[in-house]
């Protein structure tokens, strides 16, 4: 028992190894991955691999095309649009709930984030640090909503949005711009107005990617 414990465990570390890779950019959307590749990779068997790409594939995460080989996830124009619109009503609903259980403690983390985008250095090496304060300001909704069946289910688009936005350079001018969209959600939520922080959040995911980075998501596509 305690070796089948032990094994489970390592496949599931396994897997979440390979979803950083993809969220670290290091495999990019659409890039043909075999078993072989990873298991030298890692420095383990095959077998483990198999399973974990069942596992990844399962969640969409990577396709595996029968006859043609397995590759990292990619998005046409309909699918990401879908996945934005699925991203705002599980974000909102993350928020609705994170005010209900503990408005104090998350509005406070909010702004902690915030105010620690706002102490970074805007210049050479501020592009990583910022992009991690983004993902874990997106998180907070869900880590405060405390609802493990709504965290699951933003978890596959967590990693998707994040491994796009690895594969693009973005102007200083989007990183202002984002800062500035959380501080007014930051502001709505303070002032307890949750529907007025839901609406600016979505118009923050709409504009999220412009139509440039969009086309050059869809040229990785193709």
């Amino acid at each position: 028992m305690q070796n089948n414990l032990e094994e489970a465990g390592n496949e599931l570390a396994l897997q979440e190894r390979i979803k950083s890779l993809i969220v670290q950019g290091e495999f990019e959307m659409g890039q043909k991955i075999s078993e072989e590749q990873l298991a030298q990779r890692f420095g383990i068997g095959k077998a483990p691999i198999r399973r974990a790409i069942a596992s990844l594939a399962a969640i969409g995460i990577i396709q595996v095309k029968p006859r043609i080989g397995t590759f990292i996830f990619s998005l046409n124009d309909a699918e990401f649009d879908q996945l934005n619109l699925v991203r705002a009503l599980l974000e909102c609903a993350a928020i609705r709930l994170a005010m209900s259980e503990n408005a104090s403690g998350y509005t406070l983390a909010m702004r902690n984030n915030v105010s620690s985008a706002e102490g970074l250095d805007f210049k050479d090496n501020y592009r990583r640090a910022y992009r991690e304060l983004d993902r874990q300001f997106h998180k907070l909704s869900f880590v405060y909503a405390a609802n493990p069946y709504l965290t699951d289910a933003y978890a596959t688009l967590d990693i998707k949005i994040w491994a796009m936005r690895s594969l693009l350079t973005f102007p200083d001018s989007h990183f202002q711009s984002s800062l500035n969209a959380h501080r007014s959600i930051v502001v709505s939520l303070e002032a307890g107005d949750v529907d007025s922080a839901c609406d600016r959040l979505q118009e923050h995911i709409r504009k999220s990617f412009s139509e440039r980075e969009r086309n050059l998501l869809s040229q990785i596509d193709s």
